[in-house]
């Protein structure tokens, strides 16, 4: 995207160093992404076993990356310093794995097992586990619910996709859209973002 990779970064003069410290520090503090740090490919990648089906996968520019893994950071430790998501939530969280998500279903079944009658139910909680499916609006509602001022989280998960080109590959070459829904996949800020979203949703 006309950008460059954080190796090259590392090894120019200290001088490109400090440079681009500075501008990561504006972007955090201004919460505004230069419009070059907003640009998106969307390459598909053929599926195993599957030669006419392909799973799409985003590549972001560097710098952006970087940015978003910061935010992602901190979102991240203050969801749960406070204690916010349910604990039955395993997906984007550090500390949980599948070996938990796999012990709940296996309790599970052993209960169903031992009583004569009954059934057992299966709720899809992830259902938003892929990215496309969660709505600008519904991202925006799901910090504000949970607390977040609009100068803060709100307003970077806004800016993010604000005029966000993307360059779709596709066989008869490349197109240009704007991204108008979901959640930027490539953005580690997306992850956290994703697991609110399933919180709020299935509340209550």
């Amino acid at each position: 995207h006309g950008g460059f990779s954080l190796q090259v970064l590392g090894r120019l003069p200290e001088k490109f160093a400090l440079a681009f410290k500075s501008i990561m520090r504006s972007t955090l503090v201004t919460r505004l992404y230069a419009n070059d740090m907003k640009r998106t490919t969307r390459i598909p990648i053929p599926k195993n076993g599957k030669p006419n089906e392909t799973r799409p996968i985003s590549i972001c520019q560097d710098a952006f990356c970087y940015v978003s893994s910061i935010i992602q950071d901190a979102f991240s430790k203050g969801l749960e310093s406070a204690t916010l998501l349910n604990d039955n939530l395993f997906a984007y969280r550090k500390g949980f794995s599948s070996v938990d998500l796999l012990s709940c279903h296996l309790a599970a079944m052993e209960d169903i097992h031992r009583r004569l009658s009954g059934f057992l139910i299966m709720y899809e909680v992830d259902e938003e586990k892929f990215f496309d499916r969660v709505s600008f609006l519904l991202n925006m509602l799901a910090k504000k619910l949970m607390g977040c001022p609009d100068h803060g989280y709100i307003e970077i998960s806004a800016e993010e996709v604000f005029q966000r080109i993307v360059e779709i590959q596709v066989d008869l070459g490349m197109r240009i859209a704007l991204f108008l829904i979901g959640l930027l996949q490539g953005n580690g800020f997306s992850c956290p973002s994703a697991t609110l979203v399933i919180d709020v949703k299935h509340r209550g």
